[in-house]
């Protein structure tokens, strides 16, 4: 069985490997045909054919080196040999898909500095943040979100997709925490500024290229009615100039309760004022809103990381954030009072008075009719009948006349007689609903007792052939 079961295993192993070892065969082969015809070279003669093998030790001249990188040479410090395509020579703007760090503790502001190490390259660029809506619009964000990827836009060398990269806020502060190298990243440290975190901001990893990109931001355009006829009404204070309302013509607008409607023609006489029509008559009070997006300049910042080309005593800086210079000059943010909170003072709103008409009232049916305080037009009633102030007609005894005191004292009667067959009618219900209850609670009781009992013989069934197949597994391998 076991020897069975090997082959089997062999079989399939090897029909899946076939074309690897194929190919693996054929280039041992090939290996050792040109270790053969290239023995009786000299190495001159075997580098120019077939160039620089593998494992080989080379010397390469470098021209145009900047004599600052020779004179501030580190030998303790590695450095990488690579080579750049050559599309990855222009410079055009990049989107990346990006996400800040969780042990990083702070969020990244859009055009914040930021030093990126992507590919063979470091440099510092002003990052765009942006998230993409399900029409492919790129909405311009100010923070980073937590812990979700957002894209990116700067202006950098163009690389292939896919690439990954690694991003950090800056390299002259002295991080306490963990550290991160990328490909061809030396991140330095420096004693002037001590800041106690992670270092590295946010990775991701490269979309596009594309120098069209476009990223819009919301805005919202408010106006208010000074003149309405019927669905037609005159807004102002939306737009200054009769040419930015026929930059808008056709566009649609909303009012806060929903109205939707779209902008005609300019006013006359008032400038910036524009005819909106509506799909309803919209009040004074109504506040009109027009949504619209606006393109978000993006900046051209790209400068490389020299830190190679500085004394081991200086540190490379580059660009320092909004936040970093305030802190370090000493600027306070300016102190917008508009954006203060304010106690929110709401006026008790008044309704108006419904007006009916009388032709309409009788139309009506009773349950719809006005009645208005039913206590009042009662005493509005008695008063106008009588003549009497109603505290002189409250304590005023009523005397019946012999057929009314009959007709009370019948009616009595009749009220009596109704309450007692009702009180007969709702203990009789009781009666048969408590009987009901208890029927059901015996019906519920012999189900719950069967359902157990075939779940117990469906839990043994099941165990029996489980020990079945168990048996019957354990005799097939012992033969």
């Amino acid at each position: 069985m076991k020897e069975r079961l090997k082959k089997q295993f062999d079989a399939e192993y090897d029909e899946v490997k076939e074309p690897y070892n194929a190919l693996k065969a054929e280039l041992d082969e090939q290996s050792k045909r040109n270790k053969s015809a290239f023995d009786d070279m000299d190495d001159e003669q075997r580098f120019a054919i077939e160039g620089f093998r593998p494992g080989l030790y080379v010397r390469i001249e470098l021209e145009y080196v900047p004599v600052e990188f020779i004179d501030h040479f580190n030998p303790t410090v590695p450095y990488i040999l690579g080579g750049l395509l050559p599309g990855e020579q222009n410079l055009g703007f990049v989107q990346v898909r990006v996400k800040k760090h969780r042990w990083y503790d702070r969020i990244l502001k859009s055009r914040d500095p930021l030093i990126i190490s992507c590919g063979w390259r470091r440099f510092q660029t002003v990052v765009v943040y942006s998230i993409q809506d399900h029409n492919l619009r790129n909405r311009f964000i100010k923070y980073t979100p937590q812990n979700m990827f957002c894209q990116g836009t700067f202006w950098a060398p163009l690389v292939a997709q896919n690439t990954g990269f690694v991003a950090v806020q800056s390299v002259d502060e002295k991080i306490e925490g963990f550290r991160i190298a990328a490909t061809g990243a030396v991140l330095a440290m420096d004693k002037s500024v001590q800041v106690e975190g992670f270092r590295i901001a946010a990775t991701g990893a490269v979309l596009a290229m594309d120098k069209s990109v476009q990223v819009v931001k919301k805005l919202k355009l408010v106006g208010e009615p000074f003149d309405i006829h019927k669905n037609t009404a005159f807004i102002k204070g939306m737009f200054n100039s009769h040419l930015e309302v026929a930059r808008f013509q056709g566009a649609l607008i909303k009012t806060v309760s929903g109205i939707r409607g779209f902008i005609k023609k300019p006013h006359r006489q008032n400038e910036g004022a524009f005819r909106a029509t509506f799909e309803d008559k919209i009040k004074m009070s109504d506040i009109v809103f027009l949504r619209s997006w606006a393109t978000v300049p993006l900046p051209k910042f790209y400068t490389p990381v020299t830190d190679k080309l500085l004394p081991p005593i200086e540190k490379w800086i580059g660009m320092k954030t909004v936040g970093r210079l305030r802190h370090e000059l000493g600027i306070r943010v300016n102190d917008n009072t508009d954006s203060h909170y304010r106690p929110v003072q709401k006026p008790e709103y008044v309704t108006g008075q419904l007006f009916i008409p009388k032709k309409l009232q009788r139309d009506l049916p009773y349950d719809l009719k006005p009645k208005g305080d039913v206590e009042a037009v009662k005493a509005s009633y008695i008063a106008k009948k009588f003549k009497q102030p109603e505290l002189i007609q409250k304590h005023t005894a009523v005397i019946l006349e012999p057929h009314e005191s009959r007709a009370k004292q019948l009616m009595d009667m009749l009220q009596t007689v109704s309450a007692d067959v009702k009180e007969k009618a709702d203990k009789a219900a009781d009666i048969r609903k408590r009987k009901h209850q208890k029927e059901l609670a015996e019906i519920n009781e012999k189900r719950e007792k069967k359902r157990k009992e075939t779940q117990k013989t469906i839990c043994r069934t099941l165990s029996k052939r489980e020990k079945y197949r168990v048996k019957t597994a354990l005799d097939e391998i012992k033969m």
